[in-house]
């Protein structure tokens, strides 16, 4: 459900939201490794908000960053 309300935003806000990207992307990449189906259909949901809005190509830097982190804790 959080990142439905997240995709919502994103559209909400529109182009400007790439000024959080730093806050919110690295998190939601991360969640592409969620053991669980529904996560990471969720986060594809969401992601496919952010690329709508302001295109692939701000997000690629994010990249390296998301997959530093361990979600298993």
């Amino acid at each position: 459900f959080t990142l439905e309300v997240i995709a919502l935003l994103v559209q909400a806000i529109g182009p400007a939201v790439d000024k959080h990207l730093k806050l919110i992307l690295p998190n939601l990449l991360a969640l592409f490794s969620d053991n669980t189906k529904n996560a990471r259909d969720a986060a594809g949901v969401c992601l496919e908000a952010f690329v709508q809005e302001i295109g692939l190509e701000p997000l690629l830097p994010y990249l390296p960053a998301a997959f530093a982190i361990d979600l298993s804790a």
